[in-house]
């Protein structure tokens, strides 16, 4: 994998770590590169980028080879900010979950991840950060997100007290 974020490695690591650990049972792809810098992607892909300068992130896919790669945009400098550990962790998934929508089974995921993250890792506002991104993606009812919202965070902590701890202590 190239690796050419300035987060620090160690930091990329254990959000890396976690969201393999999550997805492990999916059929997971490779990544191949992880870059804030456009002209290391193809063509095609920073055309992509281009069209939409608002963009935080981006998960390319090449289904074939079982691979992907993400670009993040340059304008991240503070990697401890939940806007950015939320936008990483949120590509991870498009990649190794395989998940290329925002869908149930990705927001079910990133809702699993927020919370691991915050419990095995370090703070990053998980209730609001999972509240935002399921109110922007489903169009269920209230009452269905918050369930959905409740279900995950509730699995997500039991899995937490079974899994091996991604930080060193």
């Amino acid at each position: 994998m190239i690796y050419d974020l300035s987060m620090p490695h160690e930091d990329f690591d254990r959000a890396d770590a976690l969201v393999r650990d999550i997805t492990r049972r999916c059929y997971t792809r490779e990544l191949t590169l992880i870059t804030q810098a456009s002209y290391r992607l193809n063509k095609e892909d920073q055309a992509y980028i281009s069209a939409d300068p608002g963009v935080l992130g981006v998960t390319f896919m090449d289904i074939e080879a079982k691979q992907f790669r993400i670009w993040l945009s340059p304008s991240f400098r503070h990697w401890d900010s939940p806007w950015a550990l939320d936008t990483l962790l949120h590509e991870l998934i498009h990649g190794y979950a395989n998940c290329m929508d925002h869908g149930q089974r990705f927001r079910r995921t990133l809702i699993k991840v927020l919370h691991r993250y915050e419990k095995e890792v370090q703070p990053v506002k998980a209730d609001f950060m999972a509240r935002r991104m399921v109110n922007r993606y489903s169009e269920d009812s209230w009452e269905a997100r918050q369930l959905e919202l409740d279900f995950c965070k509730k699995a997500a902590l039991k899995e937490s007290q079974n899994a091996k701890t991604l930080v060193s202590v």
